[in-house]
């Protein structure tokens, strides 16, 4: 299915003050003016792509914070959306009181939930701005009105290497409360994952493996096939800037999210459209092979191939590819081959 994929970035504002944030601290919000703009540059974009679906997702900061903005893109949309199916997307971090104009909307989306586990570690990284308190509490409270509203609500988790020895059990027991698999990313920007921590993520993901596969074989069976589409996927041409944008508080196009915010990245703005050389010029940059790659078995299957910016972000240089990222790639391929029967059913 042909994709067009617009990630907004309708505020890089928060409300809390999580230790492992990487979003730049200089605040914005999107003006209702960039939103029209948003909306316009998004209805053009549809007919060059001519997509199948739309995929909108409302990033921050916590999204929430500016929901008029949010509010005015979804309206905007409303005749494209008798046209095609449109997925709304946004991840918040359940802490805001809601009214029933906020579910209105909320129930349009496919909705995460960010909780690190239980309430001690969630506690430890994710706290209200200017204040120790911790924003487990409010956060469940959330994620359980929503549950209650039946709507499409996911827990999204964070892993560190500060939370990474109690990952299994932080998983279980959201898996527990939510009755559903719980999405999760390990934070690459974290400059201290060692070869100790890196196993013990992976220690971790074993023992959520087995127990889903002793307790329920189905999310069992769609866990490993999810990790090794993510994995192991065929990789191919990057699409940023031609199918995927994403589009800063300001209103500024970028191909990425490594590359949101970086003027030597901007392709153009909304207003004005893409700068074609520019984008031009990026894309030469993906079309190099990554030399200290030659010859690994996994390379077909990894970002280094595709996006050098990947490569740039996290080793400083375009050529080489993350340590980290590498010995990810290593183990994961260990991990699925232990659960081979699983995913191949």
């Amino acid at each position: 299915m042909k994709d067009l994929a617009v990630t907004i970035w309708v505020t890089n504002d928060c409300n809390l003050l999580c230790e492992y944030c990487y979003v730049n601290k200089h605040i914005d919000y999107m003006s209702e003016n960039t939103a029209d703009e948003v909306v316009r540059f998004i209805n053009k974009k549809d007919e060059e792509v001519n997509s199948e679906r739309l995929k909108i997702v409302f990033s921050g900061g916590e999204p929430l914070l500016n929901f008029k903005v949010i509010k005015r893109i979804i309206d905007g949309l409303k005749a494209l959306e008798m046209k095609k199916t449109i997925i709304y997307m946004i991840t918040t971090n359940g802490t805001l009181s809601l009214c029933d104009d906020h579910y209105k909307y909320l129930k349009k989306m496919w909705v995460s939930i960010s909780i690190d586990g239980t309430e001690k570690w969630h506690n430890l990284a994710r706290k209200y701005k200017n204040s120790s308190e911790g924003s487990y509490e409010k956060a469940m409270f959330t994620l359980n009105e929503m549950l209650a509203k039946q709507m499409p609500v996911r827990v999204r988790m964070t892993i560190t290497p500060d939370n990474v020895v109690n990952f299994a059990e932080n998983y279980i027991e959201l898996y527990k409360i939510t009755n559903q698999l719980v999405a999760f990313e390990p934070n690459l920007s974290d400059n201290r994952w060692s070869k100790d921590t890196l196993d013990m993520l992976f220690e971790n993901l074993r023992k959520i493996i087995v127990y889903l596969q002793d307790n329920n074989l189905k999310d069992a069976m769609e866990i490993t096939y999810a990790l090794k589409e993510q994995y192991f996927h065929f990789r191919t041409k990057c699409s940023g800037g031609i199918s995927t944008f994403h589009i800063s508080s300001i209103g500024k196009l970028y191909p990425c999210i490594l590359a949101t915010g970086v003027e030597e990245y901007e392709l153009g703005d909304v207003e004005n459209g893409i700068d074609f050389k520019r984008l031009n010029n990026f894309h030469k940059i993906n079309e190099k092979k990554t030399q200290d790659c030659e010859g690994c078995s996994f390379y077909d299957n990894c970002e280094s191939k595709t996006c050098k910016i990947v490569n740039k972000y996290y080793s400083g240089s375009y050529d080489s590819p993350s340590v980290v990222k590498c010995n990810i790639q290593n183990k994961m391929y260990q991990l699925l081959m232990e659960f081979k029967k699983l995913w191949e059913k």
